[in-house]
């Protein structure tokens, strides 16, 4: 015999609630125990698109720190003429960071939206689908959780600061005397 629910999340709920009425003499399988391989093996896969978004992050990061070590070289002499002007080694820092933080900011806002656009999509679609034969749900949803995201955009956000520090320092360290001659 077979019980369908409306909300597949209570699924625990109303089992609980069926086995009080009819007692231990009935053994009960929900859907999360009869595709329990399947969970595992999504798991698996969520800890290897961790690992992997973990490598994207570090690359991004790099082409922030990149990026900014060539807007240092190529603003030498503007902030030669910073220095010049008075402006303090922090002060010059600060500009650098605050370039980074903007970039990181809308990067993570960009990165944010269009994860959350994508599962929309992929619902929608049913990108991910099972065969019916094999398991008892069709598809699998994707649940883009404010949590995640939050997290996903601060990391993200949070290594691009970071990343502006060595070409911040880099550019508060440039003698202003020397760059100047030297241009």
């Amino acid at each position: 015999m077979s019980v369908q629910v409306k909300e597949p999340d209570n699924v625990k709920q109303v089992a609980a609630n069926i086995s009080r009425n009819i007692g231990d003499s009935y053994t009960m399988v929900d859907w999360q125990q009869a595709n329990q391989p399947l969970f595992s093996a999504l798991a698996l896969e969520r800890r290897m698109g961790l690992f992997i978004i973990g490598l994207i992050i570090a690359i991004a990061t790099l082409n922030i720190t990149t990026m900014l070590i060539l807007v240092v070289v190529e603003r030498r002499r503007d902030i030669a003429v910073l220095s010049a002007l008075g402006a303090t080694r922090s002060g010059v820092m600060l500009v650098f960071i605050i370039e980074g933080a903007v970039v990181g900011a809308l990067g993570a806002i960009a990165g944010v939206v269009t994860g959350f656009v994508v599962c929309l999509i992929g619902n929608h679609y049913k990108i991910v689908s099972l065969p019916a034969d094999v398991y008892s749900i069709s598809n699998v949803p994707l649940v883009p959780g404010a949590r995640e995201m939050v997290v996903a955009a601060l990391i993200a956000f949070a290594l691009s600061v970071l990343a502006t520090i060595y070409p911040a320092r880099a550019a508060s360290r440039m003698r202003p005397v020397e760059t100047l001659r030297d241009s």
